[in-house]
């Protein structure tokens, strides 16, 4: 009589062994899984900023040297010739792009992108919704919400915040260059353009070392969270551009809860420098972001190590002084962060 062969299954102690060991490798695995993740968004938004640099490039080609984003060149068409607003164009009709700052709808159009071109409120938030949902204009680890700025003359939806903005200095012509869009009318005192500046590509000097345009949180400060300007001549930049993580009142990289620098309420610099540490209120540089340069090429760089003002100006700018009421002159080193004045000196600068 032969017997019978018997299988012997995983009893309930075995199983949670296995189980347990599972958990313990998914537990250690994830992390690592996340930064490669993360790793991998970081190069591709590099590769964004490259492709919008190269579109900036072929723009200039066709356009005799003009830089997109500038109310001197692809907002020109909207100004008199004293550089302020054309009774032609209002806030209710502006074709073509969504603010005087937009480089957004000059580079598409470039790259062979279809949006609406018309100039009446709805076509604009159509083009300017199509433009922030492009892909090549998304860094992959901006996942944060932008709405409406309440004041704006164009309310748009809450959707994705806009990743990139443009470096604001190198979009103005000099002072005293007539009308209200000539130069840095929303930048501190005694800072201006050298003379003869225009925002074209054979007016940059020092290429590699100037920056276009970067990973931003346009409009974000430590008590607004990031939204939305559409005006045509909206603060600063708009939903744009901006001037730079050097001084006090930027509100596209702000950095004002970095520590030493004094200020209270958000920190900014995940969302801005959204590249490297996830946690607010962290020692300066461990938030990274991408910068892109005018000679083409991108650099993941820390926040303070992106704050030298040297990059975000045009060589032979001025930040100097601003006049007080009493006829005295204070440095506009009072609106540089704390933390720049230890690193990048007080000032007053000629830039490099």
């Amino acid at each position: 009589m032969s017997k019978r062969k018997t299988t012997r299954g995983f009893t309930l102690v075995e199983l949670l062994v296995v189980i347990g060991i599972i958990a313990l490798l998914i537990s250690i695995l994830l992390p690592t899984l996340a930064r490669a993740r993360r790793a991998a968004n970081t190069v591709a938004c590099a590769a964004n900023l490259r492709t919008i640099i190269q579109a900036m490039h072929m723009f200039a080609s066709q356009n005799r040297n003009a830089i997109a984003g500038s109310p001197s060149t692809t907002g020109r068409f909207a100004l008199d010739n004293k550089y302020n607003l054309s009774p032609t164009y209002s806030e209710t009709n502006f074709p073509n792009i969504s603010s005087l700052m937009d480089w957004q709808a000059p580079l598409a159009k470039v790259m062979g992108v279809k949006f609406e071109e018309g100039g009446s409120n709805t076509e604009r938030l159509a083009r300017f919704e199509r433009l922030r949902n492009f892909k090549a204009f998304q860094c992959p680890e901006n996942t944060f919400t932008a709405g409406a700025y309440s004041g704006s003359t164009l309310q748009c939806q809450s959707g994705v915040m806009p990743s990139y903005a443009t470096a604001t200095y190198f979009m103005y012509l000099p002072q005293n260059s007539g009308g209200a869009f000539w130069s840095v009318q929303f930048a501190p005192g005694g800072t201006s353009s050298p003379q003869g500046y225009s925002p074209h590509l054979n007016k940059i000097k020092n290429s590699a070392t100037k920056v276009y345009i970067a990973d931003a949180a346009r409009y974000c400060n430590p008590s607004t969270p990031p939204d939305i300007d559409l005006g045509i001549a909206a603060t600063g930049g708009g939903a744009f551009a901006d001037i730079g993580p050097f001084t006090v009142i930027s509100n596209g990289w702000n950095r004002n809860c970095a520590p030493g620098n004094g200020g209270t309420g958000t920190d900014c610099r995940p969302i801005a420098f959204r590249h490297g540490r996830l946690q607010p209120n962290g020692p300066s540089d461990l938030y990274k972001l991408n910068v892109g340069f005018f000679d083409g090429h991108v650099q993941l760089m820390g926040d303070l190590e992106a704050c030298d003002p040297n990059m975000w100006m045009p060589t032979g700018s001025t930040f100097a002084t601003i006049g007080s009421q009493g006829g005295g002159r204070t440095s506009s080193a009072a609106q540089l962060q704390t933390d720049v004045i230890a690193r990048y000196g007080r000032g007053p600068f000629v830039i490099r």
